[in-house]
């Protein structure tokens, strides 16, 4: 049956004595919806009022008290119905209706016609929706007609999309009688759960396969089953949805899970709800594995290295080594086997630069002293042999051999002193002809 058409005296007589109906919102297969004005509460509200039904007098009594169980819910994600009743004001054609919040903007149908929805904001509406139905369910009730449609949108604080799940009108009372007049087709088509299609009976699971089917075309922005009711229909038993790529493995699963062909084997509202809640929908990007080395025991300590000039030498000064027996003076840097390394200057300056004026004095003395002594050592080699054992003279050497030489190391460059071996009395030496050579070449 189609809706009656409202005569004038309808615009102009209130609903039920208190609901002034004001203009159209939307218009369905089995009701439209008007705005309206509470007349006695003095607010704005929405009216669905139905298409007749039967005229039976015992169905609408039942029919009146169901809608009046329905509007005792209490959830922020629920339109909320302040009142149901039927209207009589031509008793010919008698029809239910509802009178509801009136939420402002538009619905999940017009929204996403625009296209797709994000991951985040189809699980987040999720979560909101099954939350809805954890409570419709616990009051024995199954909404039988989730659809874009009848998802209200309203806008919450930080950009964030709310929303309201509307149109019970069809809703039925678990193990009880259907709210609808006899004879008029039971939900959409396109939203149907496979018991739905096949006429077989209701549970809650077949609201959690509708809102599956929902989520779904909010990922894809198209509908999973088209086609007409028969196709769309027989489509669903034939294969599984289709599950969009890109989301988490429990996003995923939960959806499969949701659109099981056995009502036993889907999850309930409460646990898509809670899956749903806080659940990351997009997977982290895996990049490759690193394998690290072990941390030491003891974090070494790094001093921190210096900027050296451009002109310092690139090989460390070596260390002046002092012969046996050359004194040297006291509190003299050169105590010792070595120099110890001069202190770093500034960032381009050599590094003697830095050294202070009297430790420079201090340093050349100390050079000058040591270089006296040398040489009055060498002077005393030159005069004669030194008291103590010397080392023997090795015989048959040949006249074209040089004569022994002993390096003595000071301090600065090095010294190379050649001193002649004493020799043996009596004996002469290979090419020393003692004066008397020079009288035979005579």
């Amino acid at each position: 049956m189609t809706e009656t058409p409202l005569s004038d005296s309808d615009h102009g007589a209130p609903l039920a004595g208190r609901y002034r109906l004001e203009g159209l919102i939307g218009r369905g297969g089995m009701a439209a919806v008007y705005r309206a004005k509470d007349e006695l509460l003095h607010r704005d509200v929405a009216v669905k009022l139905f298409s007749a039904g039967t005229g039976d007098e015992d169905f609408r009594l039942r029919q009146e008290t169901e809608m009046r169980l329905l509007a005792g819910f209490d959830h922020p994600c629920l339109v909320r119905l302040f009142d149901a009743g039927t209207d009589t004001r031509d008793p010919a054609f008698p029809r239910a209706f509802l009178v509801m919040e009136l939420v402002p903007g538009r619905d999940l149908r017009a929204r996403i016609a625009e296209g797709p929805l994000t991951p985040e904001e189809t699980v987040r509406m999720g979560a909101q929706l099954a939350s809805a139905l954890e409570q419709v369910h616990a009051k024995g009730v199954i909404h039988r007609d989730i659809k874009p449609a009848n998802i209200l949108l309203t806008q919450q604080s930080a950009g964030n999309i709310g929303v309201k799940l509307a149109d019970f009108g069809i809703a039925r009372i678990v193990e009880g009688h259907r709210l609808t007049a006899t004879g008029m087709t039971v939900g959409t088509a396109n939203y149907l759960s496979p018991e739905q299609a096949r006429g077989i009976a209701l549970t809650p699971a077949s609201d959690m396969y509708s809102l599956a089917l929902v989520l779904l075309e909010c990922l894809t922005g198209r509908t999973e089953y088209p086609g007409t009711p028969v196709e769309s229909a027989a489509a669903r038993l034939h294969r599984a949805p289709i599950i969009p790529s890109g989301l988490t493995p429990q996003v995923s699963e939960i959806l499969a899970a949701m659109t099981d062909l056995n009502p036993e084997n889907r999850p309930t509202a409460a646990v898509v709800a809670s899956t749903l809640q806080g659940l990351p929908v997009q997977p982290e990007m895996a990049g490759p594995t690193v394998v690290l080395p072990p941390m030491p025991a003891k974090v070494p300590f790094l001093a921190p290295t210096a900027k050296l000039p451009t002109n310092h030498p690139t090989r460390p000064p070596q260390p002046a080594r002092v012969p046996a027996g050359v004194p040297v003076p006291a509190g003299s840097q050169m105590a010792g086997s070595a120099v110890p390394s001069p202190p770093p200057g500034r960032a381009g300056t050599p590094w003697m630069a830095a050294i202070s004026r009297r430790k420079r004095i201090t340093i050349a003395a100390a050079l000058v002293t040591t270089v006296v002594a040398a040489a009055l050592s060498v002077a005393a080699l030159l005069q004669g042999p030194a008291a103590g054992p010397t080392s023997p003279i090795p015989t048959g050497t040949p006249s074209n051999t040089p004569s022994p030489v002993q390096t003595v190391v000071v301090p600065g460059p090095v010294q190379t002193v050649e001193v002649p071996t004493p020799r043996d009395k009596g004996k002469s030496t290979p090419g020393d002809d003692g004066g008397k050579g020079k009288g035979k070449q005579d």
